[in-house]
């Protein structure tokens, strides 16, 4: 985003804050159960926009964001099964560096019977910043993505999800085409009335146009949800990911290269009125590579508004 655009994303800020008190007032007497919807605005500082080393030559840039966001789910009951369909869109503007804007949509149907549910969502988020380019690379990515979840008893749950997704590059970058399967099982089982833990595994392979770019991918990781007060929702996670570009061709950068990365994150929401709130979230990443130049540290912090009706 250009500079000259800074007043008007402080403008829309704070219209945005003054249209969710005033829609907390006006919806203090709604009450429909069969349907949910969320909208925000929020703003993050990333002290390392490209995720990459910093030294005296190519120092990591930082960059201001600014989301606004919008989803709702409806439900419907059919009987023995009960269908819901969700959705939704978010448009980032990011202040320091030029043509980063990005938006997102998601669309989506869900269904349950017994203690087992299953859902499809379809994705499309164009313009997503491609983390390791030093200089600032950006994709489309779209996909869809499958999830199974049984529950055995009260707060256990055990999910397993697919995601299929397409990474498509510029004209200039189409050796960095590629696609992602992906696959993540989650266990659930709460601590008691108020917290929760999840326990996660994840393996993922890009299969690029360009052998140099595809790698394979195995993750794990832990996440806590507590709810220490009466509108009061924290959620805390640790998550690691080794990544091996297997197919890389002897006298390339890639040949022979294995990340590691940590990331750690905690998040904080609060109702504040009836229908609207506060978040705040913390966000640590770590990158440890065999190459070099791909070595960072990265630290993000967001602030956010909501309204829920």
């Amino acid at each position: 985003m250009n500079g000259d655009r800074k007043p008007g994303v402080r403008a829309a800020i704070c219209c945005g804050l003054a249209w969710i008190a005033l829609a907390d007032t006006a919806l203090a007497d709604s009450d429909d159960g069969s349907w949910q919807a969320e909208v925000g605005v929020g703003v993050t500082h990333h002290d390392n926009f490209f995720f990459r080393r910093e030294s005296a030559t190519t120092p990591a840039p930082s960059a201001t964001l600014t989301r606004a966001y919008a989803s709702g789910e409806r439900e419907f009951d059919a009987g023995r099964q009960d269908w819901s369909l969700f959705g939704s869109a978010a448009a980032t503007f990011v202040s320091g560096v030029n043509d980063a804007d990005s938006q997102e949509f998601r669309l989506g149907a869900r269904t349950s019977w017994g203690d087992t549910r299953a859902s499809i969502e379809l994705t499309y988020l164009p313009n997503l910043l491609y983390s390791e380019e030093a200089v600032g690379t950006f994709y489309d990515r779209s996909g869809v993505a499958l999830e199974v979840r049984h529950a055995f008893r009260d707060g256990v749950w055990l999910a397993v999800e697919f995601e299929q997704t397409r990474w498509e590059f510029d004209q200039l970058e189409q050796g960095r085409d590629a696609d992602v399967p992906e696959v993540t099982a989650t266990f659930r089982f709460p601590l008691g009335s108020n917290a929760a833990l999840r326990l996660f595994g994840n393996w993922a392979e890009k299969d690029a146009r360009a052998p140099e770019n595809s790698w394979n991918s195995i993750g794990y990781g832990i996440a806590a949800e507590l709810a220490p007060a009466e509108r009061w929702n924290l959620f805390a996670r640790v998550r690691v990911r080794d990544r091996e570009y297997r197919d890389a061709p002897i006298g390339d950068n890639n040949f022979g290269r294995d990340d590691k990365t940590v990331d750690g994150l905690i998040n904080a929401r609060v109702r504040i009125g009836e229908h609207w709130g506060l978040s705040g979230q913390i966000e640590y990443r770590n990158g440890d590579s065999t190459r070099p130049d791909r070595n960072y540290d990265a630290t993000m912090l967001s602030l956010s508004a909501f309204l829920t009706f």
